[in-house]
């Protein structure tokens, strides 16, 4: 994965496989080289793939036909698209150590917060809302949509991620419900999630940064990951 105007290394690029379908097959992430390697795809046949990156326009490959035998090597360009950022004022004041909690360093949340990807809110941040739902936590998020109850799931309160598609959820490294587009009858964030029980939280607005380990998960419309208090 390549820098379309510099030629050096993308790392972090989430690139996804999708089958004839348009179904994710398969994803990964480039390392510090840009460079990628995917699992062995179910079948052969015609995919393409997606790369999604905070800072470049997300591409599409043409179709690349696979057999039993044929290891494909691809090379892929990105081109920038900077993200603009409102002015920033820095105040300097006495560093405070953080408390961190043992199973969240297990876990590899506070490494994945230092890494910028998606947002990490904390029981702090979560109480600062005074929260009856889960979704009064993260309705406020840029690129996450809060839908109410309509017809048909009278009363019900779900979160959604660009539009119509659903996001998956995990908690405690258990998938609660797998994302998608459109999710009838599965059960809204807020019947999934209680915020009184919530340690943290990670919300992912698209796959871009979503951790590789629930890779075989996702969606394209991104993930809420969540830990409970113990």
């Amino acid at each position: 994965m390549l820098d379309s105007a510099s030629d050096q290394p993308v790392p972090g690029a989430r690139v996804t496989a999708l089958d004839a379908q348009g179904t994710a097959v398969g994803a990964v992430v480039t390392d510090s080289d840009g460079h990628f390697t995917l699992p062995a795809l179910p079948a052969p046949g015609e995919y393409r793939l997606c790369v999604l990156r905070i800072g470049y326009r997300s591409a599409m490959t043409q179709s690349i036909s696979l057999t039993v035998s044929l290891v494909a090597r691809v090379e892929i360009r990105l081109l920038a698209n900077p993200v603009p950022l409102d002015t920033l004022t820095v105040v300097a004041q006495e560093a405070r150590v953080e408390r961190q909690l043992q199973y969240l360093v297990d876990a590899g949340f506070y490494d994945r917060r230092r890494k910028g990807f998606g947002y990490f809110l904390t029981e702090t941040d979560i109480e600062k809302h005074s929260p009856i739902r889960m979704t009064d936590v993260l309705g406020e998020l840029a690129g996450v949509r809060v839908i109410r109850g309509d017809v048909q799931m009278p009363g019900a309160t779900t979160m959604f991620i660009r539009g119509s598609c659903q996001a998956t959820i995990v908690l405690d490294g258990y998938v609660l419900r797998v994302g998608g587009i459109g999710g009838r009858g599965s059960l809204p964030l807020d019947e999934l999630l209680n915020p009184a029980n919530i340690e943290a939280i990670e919300v992912y607005p698209s796959p871009a940064g979503v951790p590789v380990q629930y890779s075989g998960y996702m969606s394209p419309c991104g993930a809420i990951i969540a830990w409970s208090r113990r």
